[in-house]
This record gives structure tokens, C-alpha cells and sequence, in this order.
């Protein structure tokens, strides 16, 4: 009999099928596509800092020095001609490293440290050099030679344990350095400079880093290369590192330890752990040295705010996604609800038949349960499998939890119908007084529910969201969603009674047969309203969000940026600057000045700033296409004494009479208005802008900018842009080149940006795919009840355009409202989205994107819903004309 009721209806069964398959695939890729993301963007953010930031580090005052002690030795990683000098720092280290607690120990690496001096040759000339002034620091680093290669000359030698003066400075100190710090500076190998009082120093080896960007070398500055500044007052400045061998040496008092952390080591699920063990190790000091004295060192770390950031990043990012599906599974509930309504209702004549002939209760669900399961299993296993297919990871017996449920639904929905005691068909219309009265329990239910949790979201704000998952936020486009369609289904009927009586008292009896239908099923027009409100809320708050996003990506690079291209680094003069406008490809070109140290002082007080100095009109000419911004007047004022017109950050409390002093000069400053940022000048909060002529005249100061800002042609190919930028690198010189471009493409790469794209459009598609099948389970639900009036109907002489008109009524009172009513919600949710969730989460500004509205893009999406719906009453139409009048009454009669 089973097989029998699969066979007999396969288009109700496919439905079940197709429902439970994308449930069951949605319910089962959602943890686990949650889950890789989060993990890619906890990977991406800690890759993503610089050692200094992320390593566990200290420095002391003191050098500490000591061969090993019995108790805690040294690690058999320490070089043998070390291990008198820092064997005991060394295996005190490795006793810090063994007691930090799991799970912060599985990312940090073995301890590491070097010592250093103050400047030994500070100011030193060197013949043959161009190099006017030195910082030279005299280092020990036992691990030095795991990074270099020695190019030159031999490793230092040691010297024991001697701290007299005269005992050190009667043999020269053998250092090595950098070659290139070494050929800048014209020091050959074998060739001693004298010090300050501090000795002698001889070069007996230079080497090579075996590769310069490793973060091994954010704690020793200068050691990978020598650090040049070319300073037009000064001169050249080289900072470099001098290494010498083992060996107490009292001219080296400070020390820096370590602890590398090497990303990506931990999960997610770890992180906050993480946060809470390394804020616990850095509260305390760590003993570093043998008993009883010991080292007392005190460790720090920028990690901790990273994780912080990041695990709000996980949380916005998790939130959203989880609010996108919840509307999706919401109407995919619904749906296989609907589904087995229609099935149960199809299963009517055939079950009451079973019941006639003896059969029990228990016996009629088992068969609808076991119907149920056959079609819950085969569309709920798919989708587990398409699942796992889709989203590839480590599986968790979690994940099934899902899928088990979505292949359930179907048997037990279909075993809770109450079987049938009789074949008579009960009118669509008609309704106990108890059921009405439950079905208003229910839609009040579910309009508190609705209100409640948005007034909840409302009030709680994005500050108290926590960092998982927020449930509330997550459920509430679903909640507001169904609660909207239940006040459409209750107005629906109101205002379709003018229609009715106007089609009544019209020429023609289609238009009154079709609007008096579209008012009288009001119970099988509910289920596939809520279905097609839900569909097309998800869609616009999809989209809504999508082009917040981006809107707010694109506001971040102007900001960041300020130009198509930006440079900076060496000073850009005027004869640059024209050059650098001459070049085929660039459209307008500008500098800006960045002054520090200065100050503003208004009625509030005197506070630090930054002095940025423009020049105006080629500003606005570069920035003329920036969104939002528009550079102000700055024409200086025809009085000498009057005030300098200025652009002020909101940063600061303005009172009257405000002033800038820069260059030991005090100048008055009108503030024409007080904005958040320059785009491509500020970078920080705290600055001001002013016209750069108008400053030098009164400074007498001539100011030589270092940063570029350079507007492209429109359209230029990605070859020709890449020209432009090289050649304007070629003119100014070594630089740091940004392109807005680029700044953009980067963010996209961002995994929240990823992993909010790919949330998107799965809710999309899938709120598509709910939109269609609520269009085909509502004529499912309906083509009994139209068959057997268009057999009557046709009986009575009704044309052959009749079926079209009365179903396009029926799928319009209902489609319609529903459209409208997705529109009008997800056009809302956006506003409820935004003050719970922080969305700068994705575009990496300091505060959150204004919420932009694409008409273009909502008018897609209407369009799309539109056609799905035009589409299914086609369809519907063209099987009402094949409607056999004879067959249909027969079996109604029967």
C-alpha cells in the first residue's frame, strides 16, 4: 500500500523529497560552512598581525648572564660555546615555555633573546663613507647564525667571563654585521674603529639574512640590514647591529626575550581560551632565571585585542549568516508542513477505505509514518551527502543532528494527522468555532513573539551581542516575517471586498467568480503567503546588505587612500610633482604635508595635533569623485592678520578663539567645519587642515610634502595601470604605493567579506527556490477545489480564457500582498540589522557603513519574484483548461 501512495501522487512526493533534501543540506553545510569561516578568519587575523604584535615578549634592563644550573638546564637548541654565558636564561625560559597551559602552548615556540647595548660609535666618521651619523649597538644573539649566511670572515670568538674595564679594552671586541651595512659604511673585514672610551672594535665577518622578511628580525632592529634615514638637515643616519661572541661584557646592560607565536595554531573554538591564558601569563611576573633569586621578567603582548577584535569579527559575521538562514529554514519548515498537508489530504479517500475495512487508527498512521519516512530518508540523506560535498571539513557528530531532524519532520508530521473516519470533504471555508478561535491564539502568539524579540535586538544594541552567535538576533527576520504575513492574511480579505462587489457589479461573471474565490480560501492561502512573505524578505535584506557592504568598502578605500593611487616616502618637490602629471595615464596630481610636532589650542585647552597643509584647489581636483567629501574653501583671507580658514577633526572639542601653533608660530583659524577624516591625509583623529601657502608665508618655513596623492584616467586596463604606477614609482623615487583598488580587492579576500558573500547568495538562492515551491504547494493545495469549479463552470458555458482569469485572481490575492509585504520587511530589517550587529566588522573602518538601498538591485529582485509567480498561474491556467467536467463530477460523486 505504501508503494501504492508513492506512485499514486509523484508530484506531492517530489515535493516532500526536494523541501527535505534542501532543509536537510541547509541545516547540515550551515554549522559546518560556520565553522570554516570562522576558522579562516581567526587564520587570516592572526597571519595577518606583524611578530611585534603578536609574540609573547619583554625587555629588561639588566642583562642576564650565567652558565646552566643542575635544576633547569639549558635546551640542547642552545649552541655548546653558549651554553657558559646564557645557559641558565636559556633553560629558564624553556621552564616558563613548559608550564604555559594548553591551548595557548601549542601555538608559542621555544624562547629566544638577544642583549644590547646603548650606541657605541654614535656620530663615528667613517672614510670613504657618506654616512654623516651612526647608531651602532653592540649585540649578543646565540642564535644568530640559524638565520645569516657569512659572506665574509669568521664568526666572533669568545671571551670569557671578564668584566674589568682594562681587561676588556686591551684586545679589540670581534663583531660582525650585515654586509650591507658594512659596504655603507666602508668598513672592511679585518679593520678595527675606535669607540668612545668604550674600547676598540674589530670587523672579522660580515653576513647575509637567509631571508629578511622573517619575523625573527622584528626583534632585533637593523640586524637583517642597516636602517638609513636621509635626512636633508643631517645628513645620512645609519642604525646597524655589531654582534660579537660569547662572553660577559659590561657595556651590554639591556635584553630582549621572547616567544614566538606561529600562526595559525589554534581554532575558533580556542580562541577565547587563548585570550583568557595569555592575559593570565602576562599579569604575573614570569621567574626566568635558577633559584633562589631568580630573573623576574614581566611579559607582554598585543594579542589579546587582536583576538578580542577578532572574535567580535566571528561574532558579526556568524550572527549574519545565521539571520540570513533562519528565514530560509523558517520557510522551509513551513513548506514541508504544506507538503504533508497536501499529501495527508490527497491520502483522504484511500485511507478512509482502510478504515472501513477494519483497519485501525494505529495501522493508518504507521502507514503515513512510514510513507513519511521512505520520502524523509531519500531527500534527507541527499542532502547530507550534497552537504559534505559542498563544504568539505573536519565532521562532527553535530552536524547530523540537522538532517535527522529535516528526514523526520515528513513521518512524523504525516502519523500526527488525524486519520479519516469518513470520505466527506469538509468546504474550505467553513471552520468550527474552536479551530477559529485557535488559529487567532496562534497569530496573536506569533505577533507578540515578533514584537517582543525586535523590541529585545532594539534595545540591547551591537555592544551586548556577545561573542557567539546571537539566537534572538538570528530569529527575528523569521519572527517579524511570519508575523507580517498574518496581518496580511487577516487584511487580505478586507481589502479585496471592494474588488469583489465592484467585479459583481460589472458586465462579466469571471472577474466576480475569481475575486469571490481569492476571498473564500482563506485557510489554504495562509501557509504559501507566510512561505512567499519570508522568500522575499530574505531576498531584500540579502541584497540590502550585500550593497551596504560594498557601499561601505568603497567609502573605506576613498578614505584610506584618498586618490586612485597614494605614495609615500620620499619628499615629493614641485618639480616631482609636475613630472608626476606629465605622465600618460594621470589625470590630476597633489601633495599633502604632514607637520608634527604641533598643537591646537581652543576654549577647551591646548592639545597635541597634526598640521596637514594642501594645496586646495589641486585637491579637490584629485578628489573630486570621492563619495561624501568635498574639499572646502581654504582661500586665505586679503587681511594678513586675518584668520586662516581651516577644516577641523571631530576629534576635537572646539571652543572660541581657536589657534594652531606649528613651527613656533601661532596662528588664528577659522573653522569652516569639523569632519571625521581627510580622505588620504589623516591618519589619526586629531588633526587639522590648512592651505600649505598661506602656512609657510606666515612660518617663513618651506614645506617639502612626502605624500602623493595621484588621480588615473577613467578606464585604463589593469597593463596600463600598472605602467602608470611604475613609472610614477621610477619618479619619486622608493616609496610605499597603495592603489584604491587594490585596498578594495584585498578587503574582499577578507574571509568575513567571504564567508558574507557566499551567506548572501545561498540565502538568495535558496529563498528563491522557497518562493517557487510556495507558488507550487499553494496550486497543489488549491487544484482540487478549482477542478471541480471549473467542471461546473465549463458545464455552465464558462469561456476557454476562464481558467486564466479565475486563477490569475486567485494568485494575485495572495502573490501580491505577499510581494509587497517581503518588500516592505526586508526594506525594514536592515535598519534592526544594523543597530545589533556591527557591520564595520566587514568593511575593517572604525565605524559601521550607512545602509544604501539599490533601486536597480530591489527592482531585480521584485522583478524575479514576479516572474516565479506569472510563471506558476501560467502553468496552473493551462492544466485548468484540460479539466474533464464529466470525470471531475463523477468522482466528487463518487
Amino acid at each position: 500500500m505504501v508503494s501504492r501512495f508513492l506512485a499514486d501522487d509523484l508530484r506531492a512526493g517530489a515535493v516532500i523529497v526536494l523541501v527535505t533534501l534542501v532543509a536537510a543540506m541547509l541545516l547540515a553545510a550551515w554549522p559546518r560552512a560556520v565553522q570554516v569561516v570562522s576558522d579562516d578568519i581567526v587564520t587570516h587575523r592572526l597571519e595577518a598581525t606583524s611578530p611585534i604584535v603578536r609574540d609573547i615578549a619583554a625587555t629588561n634592563q639588566v642583562a642576564q648572564y650565567g652558565p646552566a644550573d643542575a635544576s633547569v638546564p639549558a635546551s640542547p637548541g642552545l649552541p655548546q660555546e653558549w651554553r657558559s654565558t646564557f645557559g641558565a636564561l636559556d633553560g629558564g625560559l624553556r621552564a616558563v615555555h613548559d608550564a604555559i597551559p594548553e591551548p595557548l602552548r601549542a601555538g608559542v615556540r621555544d624562547g629566544r633573546f638577544r642583549t644590547y647595548s646603548t650606541d657605541v660609535l654614535s656620530g663615528r666618521e667613517f672614510p670613504g663613507s657618506d654616512v654623516t651619523s651612526t647608531e651602532l649597538r653592540l649585540s649578543q644573539d646565540p642564535y644568530l647564525s640559524e638565520h645569516v649566511t657569512l659572506t665574509e670572515g669568521r664568526w666572533p670568538t669568545g671571551t670569557g667571563a671578564a668584566q674589568d674595564p682594562a681587561e676588556v679594552f686591551a684586545v679589540p671586541t670581534e663583531v660582525v654585521m650585515s654586509e650591507a651595512a658594512a659596504e655603507r659604511l666602508a668598513w672592511g673585514v679585518s679593520e678595527t674603529r675606535e669607540t668612545f672610551g668604550q674600547g676598540d672594535l674589530l670587523l672579522v665577518g660580515t653576513y647575509v639574512a637567509d631571508d629578511p622578511d622573517e619575523g625573527y628580525w622584528y626583534h632585533s632592529p637593523s640586524a637583517s640590514g642597516p636602517y638609513i634615514v636621509e635626512d636633508p638637515n643631517i645628513g645620512v643616519v645609519l642604525t646597524a647591529a655589531l654582534y660579537r661572541g660569547p662572553g660577559e661584557d659590561f657595556r651590554i646592560q639591556q635584553m630582549r626575550v621572547w616567544f614566538e607565536v606561529q600562526p595559525p595554531p589554534w581554532s575558533h573554538g580556542e580562541l577565547s581560551t587563548v585570550a583568557d591564558q595569555l592575559r593570565g601569563f602576562t599579569a604575573v611576573q614570569q621567574d626566568v632565571g635558577p633559584p633562589p633569586d631568580g630573573w623576574p621578567v614581566t611579559f607582554d603582548s598585543e594579542l589579546p585585542p587582536v583576538i578580542d577584535s577578532t572574535l567580535r569579527d566571528v561574532s558579526a559575521t556568524t550572527t549574519v549568516v545565521a539571520l540570513l538562514a533562519s528565514g530560509p529554514v523558517a520557510g522551509l519548515g513551513l513548506l514541508l508542513l504544506v507538503a504533508t498537508r497536501v499529501v495527508a489530504t490527497r491520502r483522504r479517500p484511500a485511507l478512509a477505505l482502510v478504515r472501513a475495512r477494519g483497519g485501525s487508527g494505529l495501522q493508518v498512521r504507521g502507514l503515513m509514518a512510514v510513507e513519511g519516512l521512505v520520502l524523509g530518508v531519500l531527500g534527507g540523506g541527499l542532502g547530507l551527502l550534497g552537504a559534505v560535498l559542498l563544504v568539505p571539513t573536519a565532521f562532527h557528530p553535530a552536524a547530523l543532528v540537522g538532517p535527522l531532524l529535516a528526514a523526520a519532520a515528513p513521518a512524523v508530521v504525516l502519523a500526527a494527522s488525524v486519520p479519516p473516519a469518513g470520505l466527506r470533504a469538509e468546504r474550505a471555508d467553513a471552520g468550527t468555532r474552536s479551530a477559529s478561535r485557535l488559529r487567532r491564539v496562534w497569530e496573536l502568539l506569533a505577533l507578540g513573539v515578533a514584537v517582543t524579540a525586535t523590541v529585545l535586538v532594539l534595545r540591547r544594541g551591537a555592544e551586548d551581542t556577545g561573542a557567539g552567535t546571537d539566537p534572538l538576533l538570528a530569529a527575528t527576520p523569521a519572527l517579524v516575517a511570519v508575523a507580517a504575513a498574518v496581518v496580511v492574511a487577516r487584511l487580505a480579505p478586507v481589502l479585496l471586498a471592494p474588488v469583489v462587489r465592484a467585479a459583481r457589479a460589472g458586465r462579466g461573471a469571471l472577474g466576480f467568480v475569481g475575486a469571490a474565490s481569492a476571498t473564500r480560501d482563506r485557510r489554504g492561502q495562509l501557509p504559501p503567503l507566510v512561505g512567499l512573505v519570508v522568500a522575499v524578505t530574505v531576498a531584500v535584506l540579502s541584497v540590502v546588505l550585500l550593497t551596504t557592504v560594498r557601499g561601505g568598502l568603497e567609502t573605506e578605500a576613498w578614505d584610506r587612500v584618498g586618490a586612485d593611487l597614494r605614495s609615500t616616502g620620499p619628499i615629493v618637490d614641485a618639480e616631482t610633482l609636475d613630472r608626476v602629471r606629465s605622465v600618460p595615464g594621470v589625470d590630476a596630481a597633489t601633495t599633502v604635508t604632514d607637520r608634527t610636532p604641533a598643537a591646537l589650542t581652543t576654549g577647551e585647552g591646548r592639545f597635541q595635533a597634526r598640521v596637514l597643509l594642501v594645496d586646495p584647489a589641486d585637491l579637490a581636483e584629485v578628489q573630486a569623485d570621492v563619495p561624501g567629501w568635498e574639499v572646502p574653501d581654504l582661500t586665505p583671507p586679503a587681511d594678513p592678520d586675518g584668520l586662516v580658514p581651516a577644516l577641523v577633526s571631530t576629534g576635537f572639542d572646539l571652543g572660541a578663539d581657536a589657534t594652531v601653533t606649528v613651527d613656533n608660530r601661532r596662528i588664528g583659524i577659522d573653522v569652516l567645519d569639523q569632519v571625521e577624516t581627510v580622505p588620504g591625509g589623516s591618519s589619526t583623529s586629531s588633526w587639522v587642515l590648512v592651505d600649505r601657502e598661506t602656512v609657510s608665508a606666515l612660518t617663513g618655513v618651506e614645506y617639502l610634502p612626502r605624500i602623493l596623492l595621484v588621480r588615473l584616467d577613467d578606464g585604463l586596463s589593469a597593463a596600463d595601470e600598472a605602467e602608470v604606477v611604475a613609472q610614477v614609482g621610477r619618479l619619486t623615487g622608493q616609496s610605499a604605493v597603495e592603489l584604491r583598488s587594490d585596498a578594495v580587492d584585498r578587503r574582499l579576500e577578507d574571509p568575513t567579506l567571504a564567508g558574507l558573500q557566499a551567506a548572501l547568495l545561498v540565502a538568495t538562492l535558496v529563498s528563491l527556490l522557497v518562493g517557487a515551491a510556495t507558488m507550487v504547494l499553494g496550486e497543489l493545495m488549491a487544484s482540487g477545489r478549482r477542478e471541480r469549479l471549473f467542471a461546473v463552470l465549463q458545464l455552465l458555458g464558462m469561456p476557454p480564457r476562464g481558467p486564466r482569469v479565475i486563477t490569475t485572481w486567485e494568485i494575485a490575492a495572495w502573490a501580491v500582498p505577499a510581494i509587497v509585504t517581503g518588500l516592505l520587511v526586508g526594506g525594514i530589517l536592515p535598519l534592526v540589522v544594523s543597530r545589533s550587529v556591527d557591520l564595520s566588522a566587514f568593511t575593517g573602518g572604525a565605524s559601521a557603513p550607512p545602509l544604501v538601498y539599490d533601486p536597480l538591485a530591489l527592482l531585480g529582485v521584485t522583478a524575479v519574484f514576479v516572474v516565479v509567480v506569472g510563471v506558476c498561474g501560467l502553468v496552473s491556467a493551462a492544466l485548468g483548461r484540460r479539466v474533464s467536467s464529466a470525470a471531475t463530477l463523477r468522482s466528487v460523486q463518487e
